[in-house]
């Protein structure tokens, strides 16, 4: 097994904790059917709520939406999974997008580094079925610490490291699950 080092040092690092609210506005996609995406194809990609595939639930001739932003899953056992997305696509009514607000200078926040620090899993409701709704989001008052410079901006190179550092953990434990994976299958044969 190879040797991985990881040094995070978020004491090199000065934050600011701010509301998500006070960051993104949020919405939820419309009904799309199996059928509808069957009968529209296209080049589009439709999320939904899968966690599979990358919550690709089709793709179709026409997009909703022309932006960047994180989706999450709103329904079933892996609900509050968020997704990186870029650029031209739907979503389905039981799939939620966050997009930066208006007022928040471009270039400043780093979506690949929201999606690491924050887990909207933690705020599912139900047990069988769970669910994260947009207004349990809001009302949920969850913060985001995100780095800032000397001058109090917010540091997008900070954001950029330190998401490659939760990349890198991420790697390590993807390789120790499939390691795992085979040692928990073992070989036997009888002869």
């Amino acid at each position: 097994m190879k040797q991985l080092t990881i040094e995070i040092t978020p004491s090199k690092y000065s934050f600011k904790t701010i509301p998500i609210n006070d960051l993104f506005d949020f919405t939820s996609g419309r009904v799309i059917s199996k059928k509808y995406v069957e009968r529209n194809k296209g080049e589009y990609p439709v999320y939904s709520s899968n966690t599979l595939n990358n919550g690709v639930f089709g793709y179709i001739n026409s997009f909703d939406f022309d932006c960047e932003g994180l989706t999450w899953t709103t329904d079933g056992i892996y609900a509050g999974t968020l997704f990186y997305r870029k650029g031209k696509f739907s979503i389905t009514n039981i799939c939620g997008l966050m997009r930066l607000k208006k007022d928040i200078p471009e270039n400043s926040i780093w979506l690949p580094y929201i999606q690491k620090v924050i887990d909207f899993r933690d705020i599912a409701t139900g047990h069988d079925n769970k669910k994260v709704m947009t207004n349990v989001i809001v009302s949920s008052n969850i913060e985001v610490k995100l780095p800032i410079t000397s001058s109090g901006e917010f540091d997008l190179l900070a954001q950029q490291e330190i998401t490659k550092e939760y990349q890198a953990i991420e790697q390590v434990k993807q390789e120790l699950e499939e390691k795992l994976n085979v040692l928990l299958k073992p070989d036997i044969s009888l002869q």
